[in-house]
């Protein structure tokens, strides 16, 4: 059993379990993201733009050294109809493989088709041109398992 002291350790342990149930609503928001986007998905060909690579590093803070790290990002952008959107997300959200990213470089994007701002860049399906993007439409039509959302 954890005894609390004084009204700092209270406020602390408060803090704390509060920021335990954040993580844990934020997760499973994004989960939740993940499956309605993979449920009801329209296909699209997107062009990285940014990658920000994961880092780890060490900074000083008064009295103590504290360890950050920073999950990898990806900024893309996809068309659908006669619009454009600009993904941005961590990979906290979804996975994103470093060692394929290349900036500029055609991938698959699977977007939500009610919600068509929503999509992820799959960087393990670089496209070339339009014929390889219908194969890849055709495959994920007949294997939507290969997406494994949890």
């Amino acid at each position: 059993m954890i005894r609390i002291k004084n009204k700092k350790e209270k406020i602390e342990l408060f803090l704390f379990i509060l920021g335990v149930i954040g993580i844990i609503v934020f997760k499973v928001f994004d989960n939740k993201s993940n499956r309605e986007i993979f449920q009801n998905q329209g296909y699209a060909i997107g062009v990285l733009t940014q990658l920000d690579k994961s880092k780890a590093y060490v900074s000083w803070v008064p009295n103590a050294k504290q360890l950050t790290i920073k999950t990898p990002t990806v900024t893309f952008t996809y068309y659908v109809n006669d619009s454009t959107f600009i993904g941005n997300y961590g990979s906290d959200t979804y996975p994103i493989n470093e060692n394929l990213a290349i900036t500029g470089k055609k991938y698959l994007v699977v977007y939500n088709k009610k919600k068509p701002h929503d999509g992820r860049i799959l960087l393990n399906y670089p496209i070339r041109d339009s014929l390889e993007f219908k194969n890849t439409i055709r495959a994920f039509t007949l294997n939507p398992e290969r997406f494994n959302i949890k």
